[in-house]
């Protein structure tokens, strides 16, 4: 279908009234275009409702930066501005970690009385929802990822050597999980 907004309403037109002209290749095209956007747009609406989708991005996420870190750790061996020494950053992220799994918990269990209390009361529908909210999924998942990335740091740390780089690497990247819990917190 064509479009016209010339005049003060939009009138719809067919391509062969337009005068082009259509096969039946052409609107079969046009068919197989329309349901694979419809089929894309589905799947979309399905994921972003799922309250598990957001903390396993952010999750890996977390994870290609410790990954990161001891990969670029082992190329480069220069030194760095600032020398962060392994037992400093493990106490670091144990702290990191024992706070983020304690949050993590208590958002889990605040979305999870929501939502029962919301579908005791109302339409399953308002369940839905409340377990398809963005801010409290974004929340989760920075928590989770905080999480994940501290434990996986640690564990990293201790079964591989990462040199200076690594360690600062490692630094930074808390920095930017910290930042990102302190932004989706505020939020």
């Amino acid at each position: 279908l064509l479009v016209d907004g010339t005049g003060g309403g939009q009138t719809q037109t067919t391509l062969r009234d337009a005068g082009w002209r259509t096969t039946r290749a052409d609107k079969l095209l046009i068919k197989k275009k329309d349901k694979a956007d419809l089929l894309v747009s589905r799947f979309r609406r399905f994921i972003r409702a799922k309250l598990w989708f957001r903390p396993a991005l952010a999750s890996l996420f977390s994870i290609s930066i410790a990954t990161g870190a001891l990969l670029f750790g082992r190329v480069y061996d220069g030194q760095v501005g600032l020398d962060i020494s392994e037992d400093s950053l493990v106490a670091l992220l144990s702290i990191f970690a024992s706070s983020m799994l304690s949050v993590a918990t208590f958002t889990v269990a605040a979305i999870v009385t929501a939502a029962s209390s919301a579908s005791a009361s109302t339409t399953p529908r308002a369940s839905r929802f409340v377990l398809s909210d963005a801010t409290a999924q974004t929340v989760l998942s920075a928590f989770i990822a905080a999480f994940i990335y501290s434990v996986t740091s640690i564990l990293a740390l201790k079964a591989f050597h990462y040199g200076n780089a690594g360690r600062f690497i490692l630094f930074g990247g808390l920095i930017v999980i910290v930042a990102f819990v302190l932004v989706s917190f505020i939020n």
